[in-house]
């Protein structure tokens, strides 16, 4: 769950950009899986209400289509032009949303892979219509609630879900257990928040200064396991110290050259 604070400073972006919650936080989302993966060709999947008509809505039924969305995260481009260059594409996705998910697929995909999904293999959401309580829809004497639930299959790689409650933005990640840990997908996220921390406090900042460690993690990888310092005894000179040495363990190869 992310904090008040940085809730409210990402929904300040948003609104300055232009641009809607989805679009950052999936933009946010593809920097931290280039990083992760150190590609460039970044493509997530989102599903879609698929009713572009006002006769639709409010009918009972599935309409949900499936977005493909690409993008190019490049390193030294700025977040502020991967964010737009994002909403261009989501815009885009949007006013093609009618075309059947199946038919892209048989457009663009020549050679099939049944180990994994077409097009994608890491899907994004955000659920932004919850009250923050137990009913989501009230229709007279029926009344729409949510209910908890255990999936024991993961559709895709990754599912990056995203809820806002009460301002407040939840996250909630699905993944396939027999490629990630549960514990590397926490650290995923903690990182996907520390990269949101940073991304609102400098919008224009390169894509690859972009940090996602925390202050923990960053002192650990650059001070704590690059600790290889060894203090050895000055009034000993480098032949006493390979004396000793010897002493220690006779038997031991010291030096092979050329097979001997």
């Amino acid at each position: 769950e992310l904090d008040a604070a940085l809730s409210a400073s990402i929904h300040k972006v948003c609104q300055k950009e232009g641009v809607t919650l989805f679009m950052f936080l999936l933009s946010a989302f593809k920097v931290l899986l280039s990083r992760y993966s150190g590609q460039e060709d970044i493509c997530v999947g989102s599903s879609i209400a698929n009713r572009t008509q006002s006769e639709l809505e409010g009918m009972i039924g599935f309409f949900v289509n499936t977005l493909a969305l690409r993008s190019n995260v490049v390193s030294t481009s700025s977040f502020k032009a991967l964010l737009d260059d994002v909403k261009t594409t989501t815009l885009a996705g949007y006013d093609h949303q009618l075309v059947p998910f199946e038919k892209v697929v048989d457009r663009v995909v020549k050679t099939r892979d049944m180990s994994m999904t077409p097009l994608f293999q890491v899907m994004f959401d955000l659920q932004n219509t919850s009250k923050g309580d137990d009913v989501y829809l009230d229709l007279g004497d029926v009344k729409v609630s949510s209910y908890d639930h255990t999936s024991g299959t993961s559709q895709f790689d990754l599912t990056l879900n995203a809820e806002e409650i009460d301002g407040v933005i939840v996250l909630d990640m699905e993944y396939c257990s027999a490629l990630f840990d549960g514990s590397t997908i926490e650290r995923m996220l903690v990182h996907y928040q520390e990269l949101l921390h940073s991304v609102v406090n400098n919008i224009d900042q390169q894509i690859g200064s972009i940090s996602i460690l925390p202050v923990g993690e960053r002192e650990q990888l650059l001070s704590g396991f690059n600790a290889t310092a060894v203090a050895y005894p000055l009034e000993k000179t480098v032949v006493d110290l390979f004396t000793s040495q010897v002493a220690l363990t006779p038997e031991a190869t010291a030096l092979v050259f050329e097979g001997v």
